[in-house]
C-alpha cells in the first residue's frame, strides 16, 4: 500500500505542476477569447488529471488518516 501511495503523490506533483503552469499561461492571454480557450484546452484538462489521482488516493488512504472531506463528502454535506 505505501508502495500505491508514493507512486500516486509523485504522480501529484507532475500535475500540480503540470496544472501551475496551465493556470500561468491563461493568465498570460490578454484577449477574453483566448483566456477562455486557454482555460478549455489547458487548465481544465490539467485538473480533471489531478483529479484523477487524487480520487485513486482518497480510495487507498484509510478515511481517518484522509485530512481533507472526501469528493462524495463535499457533494453531500448539508
Amino acid at each position: 500500500m505505501l508502495k500505491q501511495v508514493c507512486e500516486r503523490i509523485t504522480t501529484m506533483a507532475g500535475r500540480v505542476e503540470a496544472l501551475e503552469k496551465a493556470t500561468a499561461k491563461a493568465a498570460g492571454t490578454r484577449r477574453a477569447e483566448k483566456h477562455a480557450q486557454s482555460y478549455r484546452e489547458d487548465v481544465i484538462p490539467a485538473m480533471a488529471a489531478l483529479r484523477e489521482v487524487a480520487d485513486e488516493l482518497e480510495t487507498i488512504v484509510d478515511a481517518r488518516l484522509w485530512p481533507l472531506p472526501t469528493y462524495a463528502e463535499m457533494l453531500f454535506m448539508r
